[in-house]
């Protein structure tokens, strides 16, 4: 099955995406730049965070408005959010230097804000596991860059990192900073997923193995479905019912296939430990 594309998204796709979320932005929805912090948070993170569980901070929690205007629309914005969460996933496991995308203010400037503050929103849907990085003396400092970032502008001027306005040095320092953690932070807990992982493929074998059926894409076309319709339900998207077949019959013609923060061995996937 051919996966959909790893390659960064276009300008004009992540502005697509922009323009399906402004109507959210008041309401705590995210723009681009947070969700691609957001996304590098929970592939690199301890544990699997499924779509029913992030897909709504994205959203803004709790609103109730739908979400997309038509089915077309829906269709599209999956799409191209699973895409971009392959991109991330891609470069994180095969050690690429990771390259986050930071908007650009009016001056031209990246602040790199709302992409830390998307990070931690993402660590925070973990925060139990992500306590054992903060508790590791040798490694604590990697979630530095990313607090720093998130509180320059906090309304609480004792949270803020610093007293004088940041200077574009130090913000590049930061930045790169933010860089190398992600690439650390991302090996840290790659046994952590490892073994996450290797207990959900077992889990799922066993269930369909009850079934009498075995492990196949078609495990993974209900899972997407499950998980996408809790989604949909959640946010009352008039269009639910009608967006599903037709994301479940791209996906049974190959374009529409997740990756996951762990991409396992040959050794794992034999079932050898």
């Amino acid at each position: 099955m051919r996966t959909i594309g790893k390659k960064r998204l276009k300008d004009a796709e992540r502005g697509r995406i922009e323009e399906i979320l402004l109507p959210l932005r008041d309401r705590g929805g995210m723009n681009f730049e947070m969700i691609d912090g957001f996304f590098a948070a929970l592939v690199c993170g301890p544990e699997l965070v499924m779509p029913s569980e992030y897909m709504p901070v994205i959203f803004g929690d709790e609103t109730d408005e739908a979400v997309f205007q038509d089915e077309e629309e829906a269709n599209l914005f999956l799409n191209l959010l699973m895409r971009h969460w392959n991109s991330i996933a891609d470069q994180l496991h095969s050690k690429q230097v990771f390259v986050p995308f930071l908007a650009k203010d009016e001056q031209g400037i990246e602040r790199a804000n709302d992409w830390a503050k998307g990070f931690l929103r993402g660590t925070m849907l973990r925060k139990e596991s992500w306590i054992k990085l903060l508790d590791d003396k040798d490694n604590d400092g990697l979630l530095l860059p990313m607090f720093a970032l998130a509180n320059e502008h906090n309304p609480d001027p004792k949270l803020r990192p610093y007293k004088d306005p940041m200077t574009l040095e130090r913000r590049d320092q930061l930045i790169a900073g933010l860089v190398g953690s992600v690439m650390m932070i991302y090996s840290y807990f790659e046994s952590d997923r490892r073994k996450v992982n290797r207990a959900a493929r077992q889990s799922d074998n066993d269930t369909y193995r009850r079934n009498g059926q075995n492990r196949s894409k078609r495990s993974l076309l209900l899972w997407l479905r499950q998980e996408i319709q809790k989604v949909l339900r959640q946010h009352h998207t008039a269009v639910a019912q009608k967006t599903f077949p037709q994301a479940v019959a791209s996906m049974q013609m190959g374009r529409f296939t997740p990756q996951y923060a762990y991409a396992p061995s040959r050794r794992d996937e034999s079932g050898r430990g």
